[in-house]
């Protein structure tokens, strides 16, 4: 986990070289924030107050102090969520500083719950944000930095040298003493690792006099104690190495002997651990061992912290191995392979492996297979990581070359460019327009080719319908002209002949009677239902509403006044009303996800009124409506001298059309 020591730094990494005022505005937060009886409770009515103000100018920025406050305060959830929506803003605003510094930080909240392989993508996006910024140097290399702490609690430790070498070189050309000072305590671990331990005296030899800097500044005051913790540690480690047990425990003691050690207690519970390893190595039969080992342990757990109840564990495994007690030993190792496992830390994995195979007689086999394949696997990927970055290193110093070439080159071809461009572009947008107005024309010449087909096929349904009417006219004269009249004959001639039987005679010609009249009035109601369906168009449009189908399952249901004349409208101006209902229908079709669709056809004292009601998600009225649909709709009802609009009504869009009886084209 990074620390918050960069607190007042962060205002010109937020806001770059920008005003004072602003600068002063940052302090100000931080002041309060540390003034503040309640954090919590000030924090959170700062981030409420700050969300009514989202289109302030610097409110990512305010945004990003809110969140690292957040994470000082331990409040690791809302830290997160909030570096995410910082994020998202500063993509949007193309803020490439302060996206690498939520990246960057966003790396440090996946090492602070150890999810390492998170944290090294999180510091690999904000590296190469960093790297295009000039001004940005130091935290060029603090990111590096940063990748090389998270490689080495990887185990990679080669790789881990490359990157702080990195960041040490760019160090060196842009003084921060900070970071020089981390930088260098990561090189004498590395290089302990390495068991280069000449190398690794030199970088050790640095650090007092850099922690003597450092005690100078106010700004890293709080930080130093933990700095000589650390020192006094790491150099205790150093000489347990060069198996100096005496000089080693010196240093651990004089750590433990500081009263603010207990206030770093991941540190803490480090030094007691390797003061514990070093009485063990020194083969001292000190009764301080064990409660030296199970204090580092319990410390570590109350934190949670997995890679250190690691260490705890195979510490303790090595120290009961020596007395004898192989139950606990093996116990303590198996529990820290198994956090190894989970927690990913490769070096433990393979550390662990190594001990079971030499120490687990009964599965010495399973373990030692393990093991090598555990290490092939270790060192072919950091094989193929060492040739990554030498790759890198070599193509960067290549294009290096080729960006010194192609500077000078830009000064000759610029303009060129320039002027080729905007040719391109200008006969591209020319293309474009060409192209828009073929489509256009397209698009019109098969409107007009569908309205045509229409008409036919209206004057063709017309004409189908006269031929009817005809044939039923025939039929009913035919009836009464000629049936009628024979049996009217008929009836008359049977009247004047003399018969016995009067009364048979009279019942035939009441039959006559009857069978005259029920004819007569068949061939009315032939005459009364040809004027009806001569006065009728509404089959048409209910045909083309009830044959509509959607992938909503809409249910569609037409009603037609019996009332409307359709006769008083052209051929022309019944084929403009059936595309509006057509495209009123299509648009249910397409937009409108509803369950229920009626069409109304109403006769009223301005003409014929069509109504389209339908239960769907409605029109946004907000939107201006530039569709070609609506735009046909419009054109047309201008045809027909009508109105049309659209409302929305209790959950229902109800479109209206209002046209009058007689149209003057």
């Amino acid at each position: 986990m990074k620390f918050l020591f960069f607190l007042i730094l962060l205002g010109s990494l937020l806001i770059g070289c920008s005003k004072k005022s602003d600068q002063n505005d940052l302090k100000d937060f931080w002041d309060s924030f540390e003034m503040s009886a309640d954090k919590d409770k000030w924090l959170d009515h700062y981030y409420s107050n700050l969300q009514e103000n989202v289109n302030r100018k610097d409110y990512s920025s305010e945004l990003l102090n809110v969140a690292i406050a957040y994470k000082e305060l331990g409040n690791i959830p809302k830290n997160y969520n909030l570096l995410h929506k910082v994020n998202k803003l500063a993509n949007k605003q193309g803020n490439l500083s302060q996206l690498g510094l939520v990246n960057r930080y966003l790396g440090d909240y996946f090492e602070s719950i150890e999810v390492l392989d998170s944290s090294f993508y999180y510091y690999t996006k904000a590296e190469k944000y960093y790297s295009d910024i000039e001004s940005e140097r130091v935290e060029f290399a603090r990111v590096i930095l940063y990748k090389a702490d998270v490689l080495y609690d990887m185990g990679i430790t080669t790789e881990s040298e490359v990157e702080t070498i990195r960041a040490l070189s760019i160090l060196s050309q842009n003084k921060d003493h900070r970071l020089t000072y981390e930088a260098t305590v990561k090189m004498t671990l590395i290089l302990k690792d390495l068991n280069d331990f000449a190398s690794a005296k030199k970088y050790y030899d640095k650090i007092p006099e850099l922690l003597s800097i450092l005690e100078d500044s106010e700004l890293y005051e709080k930080d130093i104690d933990r700095g000589w913790l650390s020192y006094y540690n790491n150099i205790g480690g150093y000489y347990d190495k060069m198996e100096d047990f005496v000089k080693a425990q010196s240093y651990y003691k004089l750590a433990l002997q500081k009263p603010y050690v207990e206030n770093h207690a991941k540190l803490h519970a480090m030094i007691l651990n390797n003061y514990a390893n070093s009485l063990i190595n020194s083969n001292v039969n000190d009764l301080k061992i064990d409660s030296l080992l199970n204090k580092s342990l319990l410390i570590r757990e109350e934190l949670n912290h997995q890679q250190g109840i690691i260490a705890s564990k195979v510490r303790m495994s090595e120290y009961y191995l020596k007395k004898k007690d192989t139950v606990q030993s093996l116990r303590n190792i198996k529990q820290a392979y198994k956090l190894a496992v989970e927690t990913k830390s490769n070096s433990d994995v393979l550390r662990i492996l190594k001990f079971l195979a030499e120490n687990e007689k009964e599965e010495k086999n399973y373990y030692l297979n393990k093991y090598i394949v555990v290490k092939d696997s270790l060192h072919n990927v950091e094989k193929s990581t060492r040739n990554k970055f030498a790759r890198i290193a070599y193509e960067t110093d290549e294009i290096e070359k080729e960006n010194t070439i192609l500077v000078k080159q830009t000064l000759y071809y610029g303009i060129s460019a320039i002027i080729f461009l905007l040719l391109i572009l200008t006969l591209f947008f020319i293309y474009r327009l060409k192209l828009r107005n073929k489509k256009l024309a397209y698009q019109k010449k098969e409107q007009d080719n569908v309205q045509r087909i229409q008409e036919l096929l209206f004057e063709q349904q017309i004409a189908s319908e006269h031929a009817k009417n005809e044939e039923r006219d025939r039929i009913a004269r035919d009836l009464h002209d000629s049936v009628v009249n024979r049996i009217f004959t008929t009836r008359l001639n049977l009247e004047k002949i003399a018969t016995k039987d009067n009364e048979s005679k009279s019942r035939i010609i009441n039959e006559l009677l009857k069978s005259e009249q029920q004819i007569r009035d068949i061939s009315h109601d032939i005459h009364d239902n040809l004027f009806h369906q001569k006065q009728s168009f509404s089959s048409v449009f209910e045909e083309l509403v009830l044959s509509q189908t959607n992938s909503f399952n809409t249910v569609f249901k037409c009603s037609v006044d019996a009332q409307i004349d359709w006769s008083s409208l052209t051929i022309q101006q019944k084929t403009q009303l059936f595309l509006i209902l057509q495209e009123l229908l299509q648009n249910v079709n397409k937009h409108s996800k509803a369950s229920n669709c009626f069409v109304f056809f109403i006769k009223n004292k301005e003409g014929i009124l069509l109504k389209v009601h339908d239960d769907g998600v409605g029109f946004n009225s907000k939107v201006k409506p530039n569709g070609l649909g609506l735009k046909s709709i419009q054109i047309r009802t201008k045809k027909l001298q009508g109105i049309f609009e659209i409302k929305r009504l209790n959950k229902t869009t109800i479109s209206i059309l209002q046209i009058p009886f007689k149209i003057n084209n």
